[in-house]
């Protein structure tokens, strides 16, 4: 399996402005992914290769960003979407709500939601087999897909190697169709312990079955863990290890 390139997928989180201005938010972990000897070509519309067609995957592991920031326009209907959502009343949750309503969570539990959807599984089509790595809310719209998936075809048709979730919020926001059954490859969950937005550390197995939680360093602090996972020298070998195998769940190991 050495020899194997499996493509790299990233979706972002929550953000401001517009797609060019999300553009290489996945850079720090690609740069550390490339370091540990695993060539990386970035694809895309605002990368120097404009497309996969351009790069031969032999030389490296392909590694494209799927945004979706300019899909969210804030609309009443968003709001009053997330105004209906029910949440626990703990002071993280609030602070989670309070960071969101004026950002990008309305607009995906609103009436964005499925064009956001379809804009990033039209960029893991084109990568079949990736390695799908979605942060904060990037993980919940990433997890929605991959159950719709499930519950479809199973795969078939957009076959994904390995997930990996990084800053996840789904114990607070969930899925939009809970899960009865494990995905059919790898789901490794990273948190830092006092990231605010990944609530409660470890998703909850019996809620996301299937996932294998992973505490990163606690040397991170309350304002920084958040978008610290880019230069995570974990991640760049788990990203890095799923690359070389992606597959099941039995022959996956962080190194």
């Amino acid at each position: 399996m050495a020899d194997n390139k499996l493509p790299v997928v990233a979706v972002h989180g929550v953000g401001s402005g517009k797609n060019k201005d999300r553009a290489g938010f996945s850079k720090e972990l690609s740069t550390n992914v490339h370091a540990v000897e695993r060539p990386v070509i970035r694809i895309g519309p605002y990368e120097n290769v404009k497309n996969a067609s351009e790069a031969d995957p032999k030389d490296g592991i392909l590694w494209q960003e799927a945004l979706w920031e300019s899909v969210n326009d804030l609309t009443p209907e968003a709001l009053e979407a997330f105004a209906k959502k029910q949440f626990p009343l703990s002071p993280v949750a609030w602070f989670l709500t309070l960071i969101d309503i004026v950002s990008d969570v309305p607009l995906y539990l609103g009436a964005n939601g499925g064009e956001i959807r379809r804009v990033v599984k039209e960029v893991i089509l084109k990568h079949p087999n990736c390695v799908l790595v979605g942060h904060s809310l990037g993980s919940v719209i990433s997890a929605d897909i991959l159950r719709e998936e499930q519950q479809t075809d199973n795969f078939s048709k957009m076959p994904v190697s390995a997930f990996i979730t990084i800053g996840s919020p789904l114990n607070l926001l969930k899925m939009r169709n809970p899960m009865d059954k494990p995905f059919p490859f790898v789901w490794d969950n990273f948190y830092y312990p006092k990231d605010p937005i990944a609530v409660n550390g470890d998703l909850i197995k019996s809620e996301f079955p299937g996932v294998r939680n992973h505490t990163l360093s606690a040397g991170e602090t309350f304002a920084v863990s958040h978008t610290s996972y880019w230069s995570s020298t974990v991640l760049a070998s788990a990203v890095y290890s799923m690359s070389c195998g992606g597959g099941g769940m039995e022959s996956y190991e962080i190194v």
